[in-house]
């Protein structure tokens, strides 16, 4: 089954995959996909719960790439990082397709498009944080003045913020050399979202951000340079199983 006819050139595609539903006896499976780098970088982890992360996450990556191009197999992808670290696909596929990834605690998700200018971002919000003392480090000064004085809201309101600042800086590219609090996103109306950006190269003229329904206790978010309307499409996935679509639900948008 291949994908690729179904997606559009103003559609993004993200594949989600939980952990906690991928079976013990699979992992051997995911492992022969996997390049010799990506051994070498799996066995570097200390802990058995991040080599198990890791070898999803890539065989997610892997198979999900598969079923949008049956023609190059899963173990046969090869990838390629720009000058700030942001991966690619190496292979000549002869299409217009690219991909980010992201990954947090119990959960990954990859977003698959016709664009490269495409970021997504997800976080567990379960862990133990101080949200006020971070965002003051990290975010602009009207975001930070802007977080809910409640402890709860406030992490809330800090995880939606982070992924789509993640989101944004991913879908530029450029990674780490954007500062997180150059520019500056808010919350104008309940389902609204807004982007300030004081960088004349990087105007927000022609981005869409989203937050999504992620389910349980994740931020999930979605960057994408593009002045058209886009549609969004969220699969449950699991690596070597077909992805099964589900309900798309936006809470906020720009």
């Amino acid at each position: 089954m291949s994908f690729f006819e179904d997606i559009a050139e103003s559609e993004i595609h993200l594949h989600m995959v939980d952990e906690a539903e991928i079976a013990q006896n699979r992992l051997d499976s995911y492992r022969e996909v996997m390049s010799d780098d990506e051994h070498q970088r799996c066995d570097r982890f200390h802990f058995e719960r991040n080599r198990r992360q890791f070898t999803i996450t890539r065989a997610l990556l892997r198979f999900t790439l598969s079923q949008y191009v049956p023609g190059v197999a899963p173990r046969d992808w090869r990838f390629t990082r720009n000058g700030h670290g942001r991966p690619a696909i190496a292979n000549e596929i002869g299409q217009a397709l690219d991909f980010n990834l992201s990954h947090t605690t119990g959960r990954a998700v990859i977003s698959v498009s016709r664009s490269t200018f495409v970021g997504v971002d997800i976080e567990w919000r379960g862990r133990e944080i101080e949200s006020a003392d971070l965002a003051r480090h990290f975010f602009a000064a009207e975001e930070t003045a802007d977080l809910p004085d409640v402890a709860v809201a406030r992490d809330r309101r800090f995880f939606m913020l982070w992924t789509l600042k993640e989101a944004y800086v991913k879908a530029l590219g450029r990674g780490l050399s954007i500062p997180l609090d150059s520019f500056c996103i808010g919350f104008p109306e309940e389902d609204a979202i807004s982007l300030r950006v004081d960088d004349p190269p990087d105007a927000p003229f022609g981005w869409r951000l989203w937050t999504l329904d992620a389910g349980g206790d994740y931020a999930l978010s979605v960057a994408a340079k593009a002045a058209e309307p886009w549609r969004l499409r969220l699969f449950r996935s699991v690596p070597m199983s077909i992805a099964q679509e589900i309900e798309c639900h936006i809470l906020r948008s720009l």
